[in-house]
Protein backbone atom coordinates (compact mmCIF):
# COMPACT_ATOMS: atom_id res chain seq x y z
CA UNK A 1 0.00 0.00 0.00
CA UNK A 2 2.88 2.40 0.37
CA UNK A 3 3.70 2.37 -3.40
CA UNK A 4 -0.12 3.83 -3.75
CA UNK A 5 -0.04 6.22 -0.92
CA UNK A 6 2.90 7.61 -3.30
CA UNK A 7 0.57 8.45 -6.34
CA UNK A 8 -0.06 12.23 -7.08
CA UNK A 9 -3.00 11.67 -8.49
CA UNK A 10 -4.68 10.46 -5.39
CA UNK A 11 -6.27 12.38 -3.12
CA UNK A 12 -8.49 10.19 -0.77
CA UNK A 13 -7.33 6.74 0.57
CA UNK A 14 -9.99 4.50 2.07
CA UNK A 15 -8.67 1.90 4.63
CA UNK A 16 -10.93 -1.21 4.94
CA UNK A 17 -9.10 -3.83 6.41
CA UNK A 18 -10.16 -5.91 9.34
CA UNK A 19 -11.10 -4.46 12.98
CA UNK A 20 -8.10 -3.70 14.81
CA UNK A 21 -5.83 -3.00 11.59
CA UNK A 22 -6.60 0.70 10.33
CA UNK A 23 -4.30 2.75 12.84
CA UNK A 24 -1.12 2.44 11.15
CA UNK A 25 -2.51 2.07 7.44
CA UNK A 26 -4.60 5.04 7.98
CA UNK A 27 -1.94 6.96 9.86
CA UNK A 28 0.80 6.45 6.85
CA UNK A 29 -1.58 7.63 4.47
CA UNK A 30 -2.36 10.62 6.54
CA UNK A 31 1.76 11.22 6.96
CA UNK A 32 1.10 10.87 2.43
CA UNK A 33 -1.15 13.66 2.14
CA UNK A 34 -4.33 12.07 1.62
CA UNK A 35 -7.52 12.29 3.40
CA UNK A 36 -8.50 8.91 5.07
CA UNK A 37 -11.59 7.34 5.42
CA UNK A 38 -11.77 3.98 7.35
CA UNK A 39 -14.39 1.40 7.97
CA UNK A 40 -16.31 1.02 11.47
CA UNK A 41 -15.29 0.85 14.02
CA UNK A 42 -12.50 3.77 13.47
CA UNK A 43 -10.09 1.11 15.56
CA UNK A 44 -10.41 -1.14 18.54
CA UNK A 45 -8.99 0.81 21.21
CA UNK A 46 -9.24 4.55 22.33
CA UNK A 47 -5.97 4.87 22.02
CA UNK A 48 -4.95 3.99 18.70
CA UNK A 49 -8.23 5.93 17.52
CA UNK A 50 -7.17 9.36 19.43
CA UNK A 51 -3.82 8.48 17.81
CA UNK A 52 -4.53 8.40 13.86
CA UNK A 53 -7.02 11.45 14.94
CA UNK A 54 -4.13 13.18 16.35
CA UNK A 55 -1.66 12.34 13.22
CA UNK A 56 -4.35 13.41 10.77
CA UNK A 57 -4.63 16.82 12.23
CA UNK A 58 -0.93 17.32 12.34
CA UNK A 59 -0.98 16.27 8.65
CA UNK A 60 -3.77 18.59 7.63
CA UNK A 61 -6.14 16.30 6.09
CA UNK A 62 -9.51 15.05 7.05
CA UNK A 63 -10.42 11.18 8.71
CA UNK A 64 -13.69 10.10 8.33
CA UNK A 65 -15.52 7.18 9.70
CA UNK A 66 -17.89 5.36 6.91
CA UNK A 67 -21.43 5.22 7.69
CA UNK A 68 -22.70 3.26 4.53
CA UNK A 69 -26.09 3.18 5.48
CA UNK A 70 -26.39 7.19 5.87
CA UNK A 71 -27.90 7.52 2.56
CA UNK A 72 -29.71 4.80 2.05
CA UNK A 73 -33.52 5.14 0.72
CA UNK A 74 -35.14 4.49 4.06
CA UNK A 75 -33.11 6.39 6.28
CA UNK A 76 -33.04 9.67 3.96
CA UNK A 77 -36.52 9.02 4.24
CA UNK A 78 -36.48 9.20 8.51
CA UNK A 79 -34.23 12.00 7.90
CA UNK A 80 -36.68 14.01 5.70
CA UNK A 81 -39.57 13.61 8.11
CA UNK A 82 -37.41 15.21 10.87
CA UNK A 83 -36.66 18.22 9.22
CA UNK A 84 -40.50 18.80 7.88
CA UNK A 85 -41.33 18.69 11.32
CA UNK A 86 -43.42 15.54 10.71
CA UNK A 87 -42.42 14.07 14.54
CA UNK A 88 -42.95 17.19 16.16
CA UNK A 89 -39.83 18.33 18.15
CA UNK A 90 -37.62 15.55 19.16
CA UNK A 91 -35.59 15.68 22.09
CA UNK A 92 -34.49 11.76 22.16
CA UNK A 93 -34.01 9.03 19.74
CA UNK A 94 -33.52 5.28 19.64
CA UNK A 95 -33.34 3.14 16.86
CA UNK A 96 -33.35 -0.55 16.08
CA UNK A 97 -33.48 -2.56 13.04
CA UNK A 98 -33.49 -5.86 12.11
CA UNK A 99 -31.12 -7.33 9.90
CA UNK A 100 -29.61 -10.61 10.02
CA UNK A 101 -26.13 -12.04 8.99
CA UNK A 102 -25.82 -15.78 8.88
CA UNK A 103 -22.76 -16.71 11.80
CA UNK A 104 -20.68 -17.23 8.78
CA UNK A 105 -20.28 -13.62 8.39
CA UNK A 106 -19.36 -13.09 12.00
CA UNK A 107 -16.38 -16.43 12.32
CA UNK A 108 -13.91 -14.41 10.25
CA UNK A 109 -12.43 -11.06 11.77
CA UNK A 110 -16.24 -8.99 11.43
CA UNK A 111 -16.52 -10.68 14.97
CA UNK A 112 -14.14 -8.51 16.03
Amino acid sequence: YHKVLERKDLDVAFVMTPSGMHAQMAMDAAQAGKHVIVTKPIEVTLEKANRMIQVSRDCGVKLAVDFEQRYAPHNLRIKRAIEDGRLGKLVLGEARMKWYRAQKYYDGWHGT
